[in-house]
């Protein structure tokens, strides 16, 4: 009986060690996503409240033309930005004006993990 309960155990310890390297790498995973997922998140908000300023000193939002790029080499005045981040995934943000979701005003995206603009993993400065 207790030979056959050792042998339960040893297996049990076993499959426990095979299996507890791929579990962290996953939940590792998932966890780095969800930190890139939040960083991205926060940095269209910030982008965005930057685009803001820009309309308070040029009674205007950028031109979709103009971009991003204009709060940091605004066409006269102070730049309102030192310098544009790129997402965690190391793409540039994406802006439009008029916006896709913010019809009223404008979009600043991150195409996300995908690295696709416009596609459903798209972090942007909107609420979903």
């Amino acid at each position: 009986m207790w030979g056959a309960l050792k042998a339960v155990v040893i297996v049990w310890m076993a499959v426990a060690t095979l299996a507890t390297p791929a579990l962290f790498h996953h939940l590792a995973w998932h966890l780095d996503d969800s930190s890139s997922t939040n960083i991205a998140r926060t940095q269209t908000k910030t982008i965005g409240k930057s685009v803001e300023q820009y309309k308070l000193k040029n009674g205007r939002y950028p031109t979709s033309v103009q971009g991003l790029d204009a709060l940091v080499n605004p066409p006269q005045g102070t730049p309102v930005m030192d310098r544009l981040p790129r997402d965690p995934w190391g793409k540039a943000y994406v802006y439009r004006m008029p916006g896709v979701v913010n019809v009223d005003s404008f979009d600043v995206v991150s195409a996300g993990p995908d690295g696709k603009p416009w596609t459903e993993d798209d972090i942007g400065n909107w609420t979903r």
